[in-house]
């Protein structure tokens, strides 16, 4: 899916479940956001979370900062 993203110019990918390792290194690399496990008012940031910006108060927002380099 990063890679069908990547090709089609699109910045951000935004999902209900997990992704993997590799989706992440790929997505760091090339400056894709990769957004996951988003729920009601929760969400894990997993790269390039610069771009998400102006979210409301009520929303819980998770930066995966380990990994994030």
């Amino acid at each position: 899916m990063v890679r069908k993203c990547l090709t089609a110019n699109i910045p951000i990918v935004i999902s209900r479940g997990a992704t993997t390792t590799l989706a992440i290194e790929i997505a760091r690399s090339r400056g894709l956001t990769i957004i996951g496990f988003v729920r009601s008012k929760k969400m894990n940031v997993y790269s390039c979370g610069s771009r998400i910006t102006d979210i409301p108060g009520s929303v819980s927002l998770e930066m995966d900062i380990k990994r994030e380099k």
